[in-house]
């Protein structure tokens, strides 16, 4: 009796154990930051200007040399992404493109009057320096207008890292659309995008592949949203459409790494769960920020729920190792 009640418990702390490693784990790796699929069959020929790959530890990108910034931009978003590591001071040129390509600057955006807005987000890689400095590289930015970067994109990501503390796993792609020939500094080699769109899929943390847990019911958002002046107090929300209008208006086509069926009616989807209410719980509403691109974070919010989480785990493992004890510790007769 002693023996099998010793055995459940060792049996109920492992799964324990099991559960809070499910709930905290970092998905830092070049294998994870594009597990949908490649959008844009992009890839490392150097000949290819339209579509060049660049995978790091952080994110994946396709840059487009044309337009002197990334088609797209894709990666991973877990709670253990997200730490104390300080915002890098420094945008940096990106070491990987070719020599023939354009090799953005920092000041080539001085004076534009657009923010260099981060695709993978400052916020969304703090967990040390030099993933947090990773994401500084002038190939992860386009020119953001003001409130569409400090505002309602900025309420956007700041939900997703919530989802992601909430015991989620995100898998993100963002990029800009819609170009008209207007460049920033009217002869500067950037060209200036009318939308900026994004696409969240959102799985509960659990055993195995984030892609093993995907299912028709998973949760899907997208948005395109007008890069300019005037949206930075709207809701995320006002901006809501679906995967396969996004594909029509960017000629990209996403989840080719899913199975077709769950693809279709993942694709179909304009996310339910999206009110007003949720794209403004996360982030007070932003004051007063400059245009310089250089925009000052707002005040993190504690989330309680994986604080209460990993509170209750460890106290169920306490009372599994007392249990444990006390049975070993209990006279045979």
């Amino acid at each position: 009796m002693i023996c099998n009640s010793q055995r459940t418990a060792e049996k109920f702390l492992a799964v324990s154990l099991l559960l809070l490693s499910l709930t905290c784990e970092a998905r830092i790796g070049i294998e994870f930051q594009m597990p949908l699929g490649n959008p844009s069959n992009a890839n490392t020929d150097s000949n290819n200007h339209e579509h060049y790959l660049i995978q790091r530890s952080v994110f994946a990108l396709d840059y487009d040399d044309r337009e002197a910034e990334p088609n797209w931009v894709s990666w991973d978003l877990t709670a253990e992404d997200i730490g104390s590591a300080k915002r890098t001071p420094t945008f940096h040129p990106d070491p990987e493109l070719p020599a023939s390509f354009h090799h953005i600057m920092s000041a080539d955006y001085k004076g534009s009057g657009f923010d260099r807005g981060h695709m993978c987000p400052s916020a969304d890689r703090t967990d040390n320096a030099q993933d947090n400095d990773a994401v500084f590289t002038m190939a992860n930015i386009i020119p953001q207008a003001a409130d569409n970067n400090q505002g309602v994109w900025e309420h956007l990501e700041a939900d997703c890292r919530d989802w992601a503390k909430q015991g989620n796993e995100l898998l993100i792609i963002c990029g800009p659309a819609g170009f008209n020939g207007e460049h920033i500094n009217q002869n500067g080699p950037v060209l200036v995008p009318a939308h900026t769109w994004k696409i969240v899929v959102v799985v509960p943390n659990g055993p195995g592949s984030v892609l093993s847990r995907i299912t028709k019911a998973t949760r899907v958002l997208a948005v395109n949203i007008p890069n300019q002046a005037g949206v930075r107090h709207d809701p995320w929300s006002k901006y809501l459409l679906s995967v396969s209008q996004l594909e029509a208006l960017t000629g990209l086509k996403f989840f080719t790494a899913l199975a077709p069926e769950t693809a279709a009616v993942l694709k179909a989807k304009v996310d339910s769960q999206a009110t007003q209410q949720i794209a403004f719980t996360s982030v007070e509403p932003v004051k007063a920020l400059s245009s310089s691109g250089n925009s000052s974070p707002s005040q993190p919010k504690i989330d309680w729920v994986p604080i209460a989480i990993c509170v209750v785990v460890f106290l169920l493992i306490l009372t599994i190792i007392v249990l444990i004890i006390f049975f070993r510790s209990r006279p045979k007769h």
